[in-house]
């Protein structure tokens, strides 16, 4: 059975298709990520089954005639096929997606209830022990307010660059941690936080005339 992901980028499209993979009867078999370079090869003659993900999302850049290949030429493996659209899915591959399930990832702006829950997971996921615990009611709610355009690609970024300062306790410590500049991180967490950021954690709001009003 095909497997279609429908929705825009940014919803990790293919980590959710190798958790497919991972869970499904084919998990001893490989995952052949469909590009242009693949195209005529085929899978090992002992692993004549497997999965193959077509991102048409973030390779939109091949041809249809080249992601019509290969959907056809896949030799055996289960197709998990990224689309942003059930028009753009017509138009690339047409009545071979006849039958297919679908699965809709809707965008992160959509979904805004979620947004807690998902970014307490990925702060986990991050190294953050307590998670959404760690953060002020006002921090979590000036990262529950944004739109998140990226998506959860986004999200999961932010909470990659959220953890050191929520482990380390400060912008100070946590910046080396971080792999930039304390004025860097600062520049980071205020584009994720605003001007919320903990003044007992290094950082307080920008003073009048320039000054950044950043300490230790």
């Amino acid at each position: 059975e095909t497997l279609v992901l429908l929705g825009p980028a940014g919803c990790e499209q293919e980590r959710l298709a190798w958790v497919v993979h991972d869970t499904s009867p084919w998990s001893g078999y490989p995952f052949v990520k469909g590009t242009v370079a693949g195209l005529g090869a085929a899978p090992p003659l002992a692993s004549p089954h497997g999965t193959m993900f077509l991102d048409l999302v973030s390779s939109a850049r091949i041809t249809t005639d080249e992601a019509r290949a290969l959907f056809d030429h896949r030799r055996g493996l289960r197709a998990v096929v990224a689309a942003v659209s059930t028009r753009q899915l017509d138009q690339v591959l047409g009545g071979r997606m006849i039958g297919a399930r679908v699965i809709e990832l809707p965008a992160l702006a959509a979904r805004a209830p979620e947004i807690p829950q998902l970014l307490a997971r990925l702060l986990v996921e991050a190294g953050v022990a307590g998670g959404l615990a760690t953060l002020t009611d006002v921090e979590r709610r000036a990262l529950c307010a944004r739109s998140w355009p990226g998506n959860l690609e986004e999200l999961r970024a932010a909470a990659t660059q959220l953890a050191p300062y929520l482990t380390w306790g400060g912008v100070a410590r946590a910046a080396p941690h971080a792999g930039l500049t304390r004025q860097g991180y600062a520049k980071t967490l205020r584009r994720l936080l605003g001007d919320h950021l903990r003044t007992r954690h290094g950082v307080r709001r920008p003073r009048a005339g320039g000054d950044r009003g950043e300490r230790r």
